[in-house]
């Protein structure tokens, strides 16, 4: 396995993130408790459009992550914030557990030092324990919690590891 890393440009690549991003939202909607309007904005989060948006106004940068002719996952870095990039790595569940993590932090590592960072800060849901674990034996640790409202009825919990 070894897996290559594409910075998402084209509208091919678009369509092909935002078709990854939907299909690991359907998977992480199971451990929410979430009404209609909480999974319409997750929802808006993973589509074209809103991947989009993210890119061209807040500056986020989107990855596919790529084994031999299959997507197998998503890593997005978000505008700097205190000298480091906000990072999120999403998984399909099939796709877990073969050393695409592994890999993802390594091109982490490699693209902090390329622009002279000297820390990442991923955001994890609260309730992902076993991305939790994974962060932990990666050497992340749990710096700061914060909570988004993402309706009346549902909160987005995440740990800053």
């Amino acid at each position: 396995m070894a897996a290559s890393f594409t910075l998402v440009r084209t509208d091919d690549e678009t369509d092909a993130c935002a078709a990854l991003a939907g299909q690991i939202m359907q998977e992480c909607l199971a451990s929410f408790s979430c009404s209609g309007n909480c999974e319409r904005k997750i929802d808006a989060e993973a589509c074209k459009k809103g991947i989009l948006q993210r890119i061209e106004q807040d500056s986020v940068e989107y990855y596919l992550i790529k084994d031999g002719d299959q997507y197998v996952g998503i890593l997005s870095f978000h505008p700097f914030d205190e000298g480091a990039p906000t990072a999120k790595l999403y998984l399909p569940d099939k796709h877990r557990s073969k050393g695409y993590a592994s890999e993802a932090f390594s091109f982490l590592e490699g693209f902090c030092r390329g622009r002279d960072l000297e820390a990442i800060w991923l955001d994890v849901n609260k309730n992902s324990r076993r991305a939790i674990e994974v962060y932990k034996i990666k050497g992340f640790s749990t710096m700061r919690m914060h909570t988004t409202p993402l309706d009346e009825a549902c909160l987005m919990d995440d740990f800053a590891p």
